[in-house]
């Protein structure tokens, strides 16, 4: 039985309570994805139970009942009405450290030089029509209404102005900008098919534990990256956002540094858009090379940029920048 969104939140509460304590390893978060071993995909662990954490091993002794074991076995009830009833899962586990901290990458967006957002989503909406970009909340500064730069794909800067966004209370890290000066060369040609639509969540959690290649767009380049964990919640920047719905990545180093929050992730074969880039960390805790990146899915930033007052629902995605 595959584990659908729903069940893996289940699942991570349920773990989440149980291996909380990890001794001065520090636990971020739980996840489902493929377990790996010398950098490759551990064939015999394709699906496993992904512990993240600050630093693998533990300065002291660890007690018996908070170590992580190397299977976990949960019951679960699944099932509506009189099919519901309980079932076992036994998953394989691994642990990953990403260090100390998970960071927010986006930079604080304003008109000053070297302020910008990273967005990689062109959206439309109203009559006549508007164009503008999807994005991260916590790139905000100024707050709705105020002016920013936009750093554009191959170099170049478009003025804009916040339409909405989240706060660090919100679960989900977004923001809606429209462009205040024409954007004629950023537009699709006429005639060019629309992007496909974003996958549900409970797909991209599959694409998530089966470990698909992606892409990351943003105006740094295009980047190869592997999907790695589908995660129901973590912390973010010492608690700062709790966030929902969380893939993580693995890339090259850099691929997930500052400035690149905003990126849009693409499924590698067809382009489909799956995810926004919030965060990142490193690979080790001394390092600055952020090789690991958290996103969010495109569906939710779409779902969310259409019940923005302004947009009244009229909101597409026209293209991925």
């Amino acid at each position: 039985m595959n584990l659908d969104v729903s069940l893996i939140r289940k699942l991570h509460r349920r773990l989440h309570r149980r291996h909380k304590k990890t001794g001065d390893r520090g636990l971020h978060a739980i996840g489902l994805g493929p377990a790996k071993s010398g950098g490759a995909v551990d064939a015999s662990r394709p699906k496993a139970i992904i512990y993240l954490v600050k630093k693998k091993k533990a300065a002291g002794r660890v007690p018996k009942k908070h170590l992580i074991p190397k299977i976990v076995s949960v019951f679960l009830v699944v099932g509506k009405g009189k099919n519901k009833r309980r079932k076992r899962f036994c998953y394989p586990t691994d642990v990953i450290e990403i260090g100390p901290e998970i960071k927010l990458t986006g930079l604080k967006a304003t008109t000053a030089a070297g302020q910008f957002f990273t967005v990689s989503a062109l959206v439309k909406w109203g009559q006549p029509v508007i164009y503008g970009a999807l994005s991260v909340g916590h790139a905000v500064q100024a707050g709705v209404g105020s002016s920013v730069n936009v750093a554009l794909p191959g170099g170049g800067i478009a003025p804009a102005i916040v339409v909405a966004f989240t706060t660090g209370t919100a679960t989900l890290d977004a923001s809606l900008i429209k462009f205040t000066a024409p954007i004629d060369t950023l537009l699709p040609a006429p005639g060019t098919a629309l992007p496909p639509n974003p996958p549900s969540n409970d797909d991209l959690a599959t694409l998530a534990s089966n470990g698909a290649d992606a892409t990351t767009c943003s105006m740094f380049g295009k980047f190869p990256i592997v999907l790695q964990v589908y995660v129901p919640s973590i912390q973010i920047s010492d608690g700062a956002y709790n966030l929902t719905d969380i893939v993580m990545a693995q890339g090259n180093p850099k691929t997930f540094r500052h400035g690149a929050s905003g990126s849009v992730w693409l499924k590698s074969v067809d382009g489909t858009p799956l995810a926004i880039q919030v965060a990142g960390a490193p690979d080790d805790q001394s390092s600055q090379q952020f090789i690991y990146g958290f996103a969010q899915p495109f569906s939710e930033y779409m779902d969310w940029a259409q019940l923005q007052d302004p947009v009244h629902g009229s909101l597409q995605l026209i293209s991925v920048l």
